[in-house]
């Protein structure tokens, strides 16, 4: 009878001391909850928007590179190149304070012989940096040279040949623009700061006929086909 009380007795205290251990390794209700509420760390935003994003660019510089084929043009013969976003105007006249973008005449001052590459720097009515928006033409003419303007319309360049005689021609294999995009300061774009398009399908011969070429891009300043 003694040793079945004595065997209760250390039953019981080995099942007390697993109890308390058990409780210790426990965390109470009180320490859940307060473990359930902190808040997770602030994850940063993944949208933030570049610094250059609010800065306005325009279209500060460019050019075309002219593939001449086996029909020149004569020196006599004369050209009108126009660049401009587009819906902002056509091609400019004889009068350069029509031209809303970037422009170049060129009066019976060159030929542009077989087989021959050329290359034409447009001018605009303001100098970079330091002029934009002030100078001639401040007010509707800048904005067409407007980066934000140009990713909405997107470009279009206008080639247009006056033949010195109605039987002259001249045969186009392709036309390169390149552009330069900066701001009032003269700082180029990040991204677009000189890009370069390749129109594909620029090969044209112009003629008494078809005297115009024109030439589009989209806003992504891809080419339209």
């Amino acid at each position: 009878m003694q040793k079945l009380l004595f065997i209760i007795f250390i039953s019981f205290l080995s099942y007390k001391t697993q109890a308390q251990v058990f409780q210790k390794s426990v965390p109470t209700t009180k320490q859940n909850a307060t473990l359930k509420t902190i808040p997770p760390a602030p994850v940063p935003p993944t949208n933030t928007p570049p610094a250059s994003a609010n800065i306005p660019y325009y279209l500060s510089a460019a050019r075309v590179i002219l593939v001449t084929g086996n029909d020149n043009k004569e020196q006599p013969s004369r050209i009108n190149i126009g660049l401009n976003r587009t819906s902002g105007g056509e091609w400019p006249s004889d009068d350069n304070t029509t031209a809303c973008g970037l422009y170049q005449h060129n009066y019976a001052t060159n030929e542009y012989k077989v087989n021959s590459v050329t290359d034409i720097a447009l001018t605009t009515s303001f100098q970079f940096p330091g002029s934009m928006p002030g100078g001639y033409g401040e007010g509707w003419r800048y904005i067409n040279l407007l980066l934000s303007n140009i990713q909405t319309h997107g470009l279009t360049l206008y080639v247009r040949y006056d033949p010195n005689f109605i039987l002259d021609a001249w045969k186009l294999e392709k036309i390169t623009l390149v552009m330069e995009f900066k701001d009032i300061k003269g700082n180029p774009h990040p991204t677009l700061g000189s890009i370069t398009i390749p129109f594909l399908n620029s090969s044209a011969l112009l003629n008494d006929g078809r005297r115009i070429l024109k030439l589009e891009t989209d806003k992504f300043l891809m080419v339209k086909y």
